[in-house]
């Protein structure tokens, strides 16, 4: 496909396709991506997930029971779609958001126990992706 200027893009309309379904439905599925230092593998979410589960972590070890609950607002907030966000167009998005994430190495996946990393990471770093993740199974 081919910019405005019609110079053509390094943009994967697939992946973006993928992303921006997550973004809207809340479905997801299990991805490996190629991406600049590395491989990493996880289970798709829309950043609405992405920034509830991150609220969550960023409360952990909070004692303060207004300050978690202020924390956590903040943060789910920041994904929650702007009026007319549905329309956005899927070339539009930018980030994709991974839960259970893990890099995987010559000595295999890291982290190789518990649960998986949150990850966000830029589309235009990924080079390439299989749709399917090469960690633990993910719901």
């Amino acid at each position: 496909m081919a910019d405005k200027d019609g110079v053509p893009s390094e943009r994967d309309d697939w992946f973006q396709f993928f992303v921006h379904t997550a973004n809207q439905t809340r479905a997801g599925g299990g991805l490996t991506l190629a991406i600049p230092g590395g491989i990493i593998t996880g289970w798709l979410i829309g950043i609405s997930e992405y920034f509830e589960l991150a609220g969550k972590e960023a409360i952990e070890g909070v004692d303060d029971a207004e300050l978690k609950r202020q924390i956590e607002r903040e943060i789910t907030a920041l994904g929650q779609p702007d009026k007319g966000a549905r329309d956005v167009e899927i070339t539009a998005v930018r980030h994709y958001h991974l839960k259970d994430a893990r890099f995987i190495t010559a000595a295999g996946l890291i982290p190789n126990v518990g649960p998986g990393l949150l990850w966000r990471g830029r589309i235009q770093e990924v080079s390439g992706f299989a749709t399917r993740s090469l960690g633990p199974p993910t719901k």
